[in-house]
């Protein structure tokens, strides 16, 4: 259990400092950009708010709010495993660590591996031509992660009930 704990614990920090580069990288993209219009508006809140997600589920598990911090932690890192572009729209969400592979569609079908670090990427109406799918295989062992670790929570907590009880 304590194993548990010291990966949670690293994986909070891992989404703070992800959470807190990605909100650093937005406020500077929001300052390069000249005028803002209400999908662009709608684009810089959801980067926003996704980041700040991240930021609140390290915070609950730093805390040692562990069956709420991994709930939101799941969710959190469910939004990073796919990304898309297809018809000029597009979602990649990434608040930590990418690798994994990228199929780009475009012109013919190309494999290639995708490492990046925190960032975001949403498109509305640009490019109809490109279309690929990405798949960030960490954010895939988070999820694999955070399951195994709920339940080893989980069941401690029913042994520690069981041994009150017992009592």
């Amino acid at each position: 259990m304590n194993k548990t704990r010291k990966k949670l614990y690293i994986l909070s920090l891992y989404q703070i400092i992800g959470g807190l580069i990605g909100v650093g990288y937005t406020i500077k993209l929001l300052l390069s950009i000249g005028s803002i219009n209400g999908p662009l508006l709608l684009i810089l809140i959801i980067a926003f708010v996704l980041f700040f997600f991240s930021i609140y589920s390290g915070y609950l598990l730093f805390k040692k709010r562990f069956i709420q911090g991994i709930n939101l932690s799941i969710i959190n890192n469910a939004f990073q495993v796919i990304g898309f572009g297809v018809l000029g729209y597009g979602f990649k969400y990434v608040s930590g660590l990418i690798a994994g592979l990228k199929i780009d569609l475009t012109n013919d079908i190309i494999f290639t591996i995708d490492f990046d670090i925190t960032n975001w990427k949403m498109s509305y109406n640009s490019n109809p031509d490109l279309t690929y799918i990405s798949i960030n295989i960490i954010a895939i062992v988070v999820i694999g992660f955070l399951f195994n670790a709920k339940e080893r929570i989980e069941k401690q907590k029913e042994i520690s009930t069981i041994d009150l009880e017992s009592e």
